[in-house]
């Protein structure tokens, strides 16, 4: 199973990685994306450098779960329409 977090450099996204790093969820892969202003930043996540990827060019089918927050500028870029299940 793939995770990924929308806004990961943002408060709430580090808030998500702080959560998930103490958890004991299982997974493959952490796709961390963010806005432009954010591409190439990298994040530590359990031991390893997590490089921030460009949301507008972000692969949604990558991860089963996506993690974001809903805010004005996702909807902006078309974020509704990679949207599979909200929860």
């Amino acid at each position: 199973m793939n995770l990924a977090i929308i806004g990961a450099t943002g408060n709430v996204g580090r808030k998500t990685i702080e959560i998930l790093e103490k958890s004991k969820i299982i997974f493959d892969n952490l796709y961390l994306v963010a806005s432009k202003k954010s591409l190439g930043q990298k994040i530590l996540f359990k031991g390893n450098q997590i490089e921030v990827e460009q949301l507008e060019k972000y692969d949604f089918s990558r991860a089963e779960i996506t993690f974001l927050q809903q805010e004005e500028k996702y909807q902006k870029i078309g974020l509704r329409k990679h949207q599979k299940k909200q929860l």
